[in-house]
C-alpha cells in the first residue's frame, strides 16, 4: 500500500514540475510528439515492407532444416528398427537352438534312465526266478 501511495505522489509531483519547467507550450510539444510518432511510424512501415523477403527466406531455410532433420530422424529410426529386428531374430534363433539342445539332452537322459530302470527290473526278476528255483 505504501508503494502505491509513493508512486502516485511521485507521479503527481513529476507532472507538476514538468508543467512548471516546460520550455514550450503544450500545443507545440504535442505537435512535435505527433511529428516524431509519424516519423517512427514511417520508418516502421518501411522496415515492414522490407521484411517479407527476408522473413520468407528465413522461413524457407527453417523449413529445409526441419525437413532435413525429419529425414535424418526417419533414417535413424529405420536403422534402429532394422537392428532390433536382426537382434530379435538372432536371439530367437539362439533360443530355439538352446531349446532343441535341451530337449535332446532331456530325451537322452530319459532314455538312459528308462534303460537303467529296465535293467534293474530285469535283474530283480532274474533274482526272483533263481531264488524260487533254488
Amino acid at each position: 500500500m505504501k508503494t502505491i501511495r509513493a508512486f502516485i505522489w511521485g507521479s503527481a509531483i513529476g507532472a507538476v514540475l514538468g508543467l512548471l519547467f516546460a520550455p514550450q507550450r503544450g500545443e507545440v510539444t504535442r505537435a512535435q510528439l505527433q511529428e516524431r510518432l509519424n516519423e517512427w511510424q514511417g520508418k516502421a512501415q518501411e522496415r515492414m515492407n522490407n521484411l517479407p523477403p527476408s522473413v520468407s527466406n528465413a522461413i524457407e531455410s527453417g523449413r529445409k532444416a526441419l525437413n532435413s532433420g525429419i529425414s535424418q530422424a526417419q533414417r535413424a529410426t529405420d536403422a534402429a528398427v532394422s537392428k532390433a529386428r536382426q537382434t530379435t531374430s538372432s536371439a530367437a534363433d539362439k533360443t530355439q537352438q538352446a531349446a532343441d539342445t535341451a530337449a535332446e539332452k532331456a530325451q537322452r537322459a530319459t532314455n538312459t534312465t528308462a534303460d537303467k530302470a529296465q535293467q534293474l527290473t530285469d535283474r530283480a526278476a532274474d533274482q526272483m526266478r533263481s531264488s524260487t528255483n533254488a
